[in-house]
């Protein structure tokens, strides 16, 4: 077994932070690790690392600026407007020729200089890439994986440890009671979460 892409942790990370010394528990480790990245990723509504998100439909507002679902954007392949002509037929927008660019600080919306997002109902399509690499993933996003990896190593064995869990095909559990992790963990994520934005 290997990691997934989206994981938070390294094996040697996560194993180091375990003070775990050779292999025979590699593979409890990778699904803790797994685990525990997507404990993070349900916590702050998003995904963190790097994926592409295809054809994603929101409602344009009118303006001259969209807000994404995923972030921080790194880069936008295409935006399309739903036009008038026959059902579900796209028009794509040149990004080069109204010059799109994603919006500092925290790189959650796109905007054009010269033309404005029609108002409507998932009237915009847009595909982009957008979330952390392993250079860039925050710091605390990282501790608070760790913190969830130990809460789950520490109750692996034992029954009735308060923590409600959900296996997935695959090996991937998710725990579902954040009360027994300790509050650090919340106040490392709370930064990140999609909700300290809106």
């Amino acid at each position: 077994m290997s990691l997934a892409s989206w994981a938070l942790l390294t094996l040697q990370d996560a194993k180091e932070h375990l003070s775990v010394d050779g292999n025979e528990f590699d593979p409890v480790v990778e699904g803790l690790v797994e685990s525990a990245s997507l404990m993070c990723e349900e916590y702050v509504d998003r995904q963190l690392m790097t994926r592409t998100y295809s054809a994603e439909i929101y409602d344009g507002q009118g303006g001259l600026a969209l807000k994404l679902r995923q972030f921080p954007i790194t880069s936008v392949t295409s935006v399309e407007f739903l036009t008038g002509g026959p059902p579900d037929e796209w028009t794509t927008q040149s990004l080069t020729t109204y010059g799109s660019y994603i919006l500092q600080p925290v790189y959650e919306s796109i905007a054009f200089r010269n033309l404005w997002f029609p108002r409507g109902s998932q009237n915009v399509r847009v595909t982009y890439v957008a979330g952390y690499s392993t250079t860039t993933l925050p710091r605390a996003i990282k501790d608070a994986c760790r913190i969830a990896v130990k809460a789950l190593w520490d109750v692996r064995d034992k029954q009735n440890a308060g923590i409600a869990s959900q296996s997935f095909p695959g090996g991937q559990s998710v725990v579902y009671d954040k009360a027994a992790l300790p509050k650090m963990w919340n106040v490392l994520l709370d930064p990140y979460a999609r909700w300290a934005w809106v």
